[in-house]
């Protein structure tokens, strides 16, 4: 039997990090942008903020371990302020970050490394 087919628009890090975890179809990944380039050592202002869930994916794909540890920030805490003098804070467990901060390009280049071939 042959191997269900997908096609996915977008080779940000969502479509690359969804193709990674398709395994065993026929995925072909198609941008019609220009290929991002080359991670430098220059800071990309292009950021996410990764959970704990996401950063657990991003293992089992094989993908978290591509990135330079350097270049990868643990937030401990975070605040929010709002209108009216409303606040909200958010703290990881004691001794685990709350998220990581990654650039989005250096995500986007631990997915390309994976084994696969991506249509552009």
């Amino acid at each position: 039997m042959k191997p269900g087919r997908i096609l996915v628009a977008g080779a940000g890090p969502v479509g690359l990090a969804f193709a990674c975890a398709s395994t065993g179809l026929d995925v072909c990944v198609i941008e019609p942008n220009a290929r991002p380039a080359e991670a430098t050592s220059e800071l990309d202002v292009r950021i996410f903020a990764l959970s704990a869930g996401t950063r657990a994916f991003l293992r089992s794909i094989e993908a978290w371990d591509r990135l330079d540890p350097a270049r990868v920030t643990p937030v401990r805490r975070m605040e929010v302020f709002g209108d009216g003098g409303a606040r909200l804070a958010f703290a990881g467990r004691r001794g685990a970050a709350l998220a990581w901060i990654v650039e989005a390009g250096r995500l986007s280049s631990a997915l390309e490394l994976r084994p696969r071939a991506w249509a552009r």
